[in-house]
């Protein structure tokens, strides 16, 4: 019974030899996708073709949509799915997987902000830095008005006697000349000096919170500065594709975002300002701007909701074991990071 299963084997894998695989593919790139003379070309397409030429395995491909790919793997009209197909608890009770030849997750698509002078300009009309301003001149008001109170009728004030309007404006240069540390001028009566005094450690304070906000407003309200996690991005409007995996997970998060019927129409949606960031695969993300917003867009250093992506074959598939072997020989090597880099940039 032994030698008659072995056998068998033998005979099935010296089929799989004689007999072209079938290898489904669609077009997901930059993992697989068709030049304009119709080959097929991309990161698991090329890492494919070098494993088959290892093993010297014939094939023929097969473009299908997803659903068309998963059913041929299920019901073995295909031998191999190449692509961008991300490994699931799900999926595994379907069919096999190889080793996982690409790590990667949802990543964010923000538009590249320079800090020039229409920045720095527009980060002075921020609704904080606005309303700090306001308290601030509120206080120099009120303070100068004081001062001009407490000093009019005092017998050694220089300007006693002086109109309201001119007390008020020597109030208030005083005032501001304090905010900033200089006091040669010192009020005389007791009022005055217990107002000068109080007006002194508010003014330390308030310097503290307008610098505070001025280094908020200038630096950190650059958008790769306000998305530091996944968590920030219900602060931002946010786009992604509409019935996708990332949108699946901005709903399950519960981040509020606008559906786009394409990724481009996503990545154009940012670029022109409608919307703030665009959430989806970080390698489609990094393949897109790279190809279409070089100067304009830019992907964060941030991942989240891991994935990884392996070649899919029927279960029990002889040829799983020897796909490995080559797989896991060539993605170390230093051309799987220059095919990497080829397609996806630094």
């Amino acid at each position: 019974m032994r030698y008659w299963f072995v056998l068998c084997l033998v005979a099935l894998t010296v089929g799989y030899a004689q007999t072209p695989l079938r290898v489904g593919m669609k077009q997901s790139a930059p993992f697989t996708m068709t030049d304009s003379q119709g080959n097929w070309e991309g990161i698991s397409a090329q890492l494919w073709q070098d494993i088959a030429n290892d093993l010297s395995l014939d094939y023929i491909i097969e473009e299908r949509d997803l659903k068309g790919l998963l059913a041929g793997i299920q019901d073995g009209s295909l031998d191999l799915l190449v692509g961008a197909l991300t490994i699931t608890e799900e999926r595994e009770a379907l069919f096999d997987f190889s080793n996982s030849f690409f790590n990667t997750g949802l990543s964010v698509a923000v538009r590249k902000e320079k800090a020039g002078f229409l920045s720095i300009l527009k980060g002075l009309f921020n609704r904080q830095l606005l309303q700090v301003l306001v308290v601030l001149v509120a206080g120099l008001l009120l303070v100068s008005l004081l001062v001009w109170w407490f000093e009019r009728n005092h017998q050694g004030n220089p300007r006693k006697g002086h109109s309201m309007p001119h007390g008020i404006g020597w109030g208030l240069w005083w005032a501001i000349i304090t905010l900033i540390g200089y006091d040669d001028v010192q009020p005389m009566s007791l009022g005055g000096r217990i107002l000068a005094v109080i007006w002194m450690i508010a003014s330390v304070a308030g310097v503290s919170v307008l610098t505070a906000v001025l280094t908020t407003v200038l630096t950190l309200d650059r958008l790769e500065n306000r998305i530091q996690t996944e968590a920030d991005l219900a602060r931002v409007n946010v786009a992604s594709l509409e019935g996708s995996s990332s949108a699946s997970y901005l709903e399950r998060s519960r981040v509020v975002y606008q559906p786009y019927p394409s990724i481009a129409a996503g990545l154009e949606a940012v670029a022109s300002g409608e919307v703030d960031a665009m959430v989806y695969d970080k390698p489609l993300l990094q393949y897109l701007i790279k190809e279409n917003y070089p100067k304009q867009l830019e992907v964060l250093d941030l991942t989240f909701d891991p994935q990884n992506y392996a070649f899919a074959l029927p279960s029990g598939s002889p040829l799983r074991e020897e796909i490995n072997r080559s797989l896991l020989k060539f993605i170390s090597q230093e051309s799987w990071q220059n095919l990497q880099h080829d397609y996806l940039g630094n």
